[in-house]
């Protein structure tokens, strides 16, 4: 297994790295803040360095439910 890499203070898309989350887990996770001032929650390191995770699920619901709306009202106008 390698040395495991410090993530603390990265940035990946909206997500700051506060530090290592100290909870034992099997495979590293971090603590990370969004931009949006939410609650800081941990995230596992594959996901981060990946793209899998970049927000937080409020900013995730509110991006898809956008997405949604913006899909219906071009549907409606092309009708």
């Amino acid at each position: 297994m390698g040395k495991l890499k410090d993530e603390t203070g990265n940035r990946y898309g909206k997500l700051k790295v506060l530090k290592r989350d100290p909870n034992p887990h099997t495979k590293p996770y971090w603590i990370c803040q969004c931009d949006c001032g939410s609650e800081p929650f941990a995230v596992y390191g594959t996901n981060l360095r990946n793209g899998t995770t970049t927000q937080c699920k409020q900013c995730r619901y509110k991006q898809a439910s956008n997405t949604r709306l913006g899909d219906l009202y071009k549907n409606l106008i092309g009708q």
